[in-house]
């Protein structure tokens, strides 16, 4: 019975214990929760229904109307003195209209317009994904700085073992008479430093988690553990085919291109400005009491109006030069960006190589302050070293470990920023 309990009180501590989150688990809460990301969406949304707004204005009006006139008397004709006079005009009409309009398409106006509203949305979506990326982008760095944090911890921890190490030698030594009392003081100082730094660190790692919490749009309070990824691939040598890459599927570019779409269609709509226009209704008039000389009940009717301007002043034409002012503007945006994304890459590039290389000489740094530190630690038990030699060599191990782990974060952080330059995941 008590290994039931024991058991079932284990199955219930898993439960509640969260699952260490992935780096892609990550990334997809914060394209989801990114504030930037509802923004975008928004505006999508909002686009969405001004393409819905331009579908609109080429389907037929239906509309019913109603009207009620009140006249000061009746209009009434006398043809015979010997018969009752005839109502021309009752005291008051009742009229029920049913009405519709149905523009027609002859200049091909609307069908740019609805054109233009579509290039308008995909431009959006584009941007969406832009801004997700974005939030992906900053969701890695987030998350590398975690481990970072949990990282700096162990090399404090470390450096906190060597200096306890180094007063066990000092206290040894003092103890057998060989060395002064000031190597005992000068270890234990070096002590306290490092769990000053080890309190530093910790509380750099709580700092840390509270920065990818509100990277994730939640509160910066809620508790997660991480699960540790692979490191990432080598980079393919050649920039060529990422940048290529970027100028085909990155977002920014691709919005760019969708709004100059836009504003090559706007600016055809306003060249049509001044074309004629044509409209055709039909109307079913309802009168219920149909009184009065040639008053009919239901009267049906249709008309077809063509409207041909003669003179607006210069409207279309001022309109015309800022669309093409406005396209001009789309045209060196395109441009721009594809310069501006072309930059970003070989940045990256360059910046994941030179991590990468970085990554090399930090590993052997660590070698090498590693074998610094037991020679010192060697020469100091023999007598033929000082204190200062073994705090310096540990001071040196200490830098060179967390300059590793830092080399191996800006490594990590340079990576994603690659992607987030070329704009896929997927960098082969």
């Amino acid at each position: 019975m008590t290994v039931f309990i024991v058991s079932l009180g284990s199955v219930l501590t898993a439960l509640q214990t969260p699952q260490p989150l992935t780096l892609d688990e990550v990334v997809k809460i914060a394209r989801q929760n990114a504030y930037s990301v509802a923004t975008a969406e928004a505006e999508a949304r909002r686009v969405e229904a001004s393409v819905q707004e331009a579908k609109g204005s080429v389907l037929p009006k239906i509309g019913v109307n109603g009207t009620y006139t009140r006249f000061a008397e009746e209009n009434k004709v006398v043809f015979d003195p010997s018969q009752p006079p005839i109502t021309f005009r009752p005291i008051d009409r009742k009229l029920i209209q049913l009405s519709l309009q149905q523009p027609v398409d002859i200049t091909g106006a609307f069908g740019l317009a609805i054109s233009a509203a579509w290039a308008l949305r995909h431009a959006t979506d584009a941007l969406v994904m832009a801004a997700a990326n974005d939030a992906a982008e900053q969701a890695k760095s987030a998350f590398f700085q975690v481990l970072v944090a949990e990282d700096l911890v162990t090399v404090a921890e470390e450096n906190l073992a060597n200096r306890k190490l180094q007063l066990q030698m000092a206290e040894r030594r003092v103890a057998a008479g060989v060395a002064a009392k000031f190597d005992v003081i000068r270890a234990q100082t070096d002590v306290t430093a490092a769990e000053q730094e080890l309190l530093r660190a910790k509380n750099g790692v709580q700092l840390a988690k509270s920065a990818l919490n509100n990277v994730l749009a939640r509160d910066v309070s809620t508790p997660f553990e991480l699960a540790r990824p692979e490191a990432p691939p080598p980079i393919p040598d050649d920039l060529g085919p990422l940048t290529e890459m970027a100028r085909q599927g990155r977002p920014e570019l691709i919005a760019a291109r969708m709004q100059l779409q836009f504003r090559k269609r706007f600016r055809q709509v306003q060249e049509k400005g001044n074309l004629p226009t044509l409209t055709i209704s039909a109307n079913l008039d309802h009168n219920p009491d149909a009184k009065g000389l040639g008053s009919e009940r239901e009267t049906l009717s249709a008309t077809a109006l063509l409207n041909i301007p003669l003179f607006e002043g210069g409207v279309t034409k001022a309109r015309v030069r800022q669309a093409r002012e406005e396209e001009q503007k789309a045209e060196i945006a395109v441009q721009q960006t594809q310069n501006a994304v072309d930059l970003q890459v070989k940045q990256a590039f360059l910046d994941v190589q030179t991590a990468y290389k970085v990554i090399e000489v930090a590993k052997q740094s660590v070698e090498q302050a590693t074998e610094a530190l037991r020679l010192a630690r060697l020469r100091y038990e023999a007598g033929v070293g000082t204190p200062l030699e073994v705090s310096d060599a540990a001071t040196a191990f200490a830098f060179a470990r967390t300059n590793l782990v830092r080399a191996e974060f800006d490594y990590a952080v340079a990576y994603g920023r690659l992607q987030r330059a070329v704009g896929k995941e997927d960098l082969k």
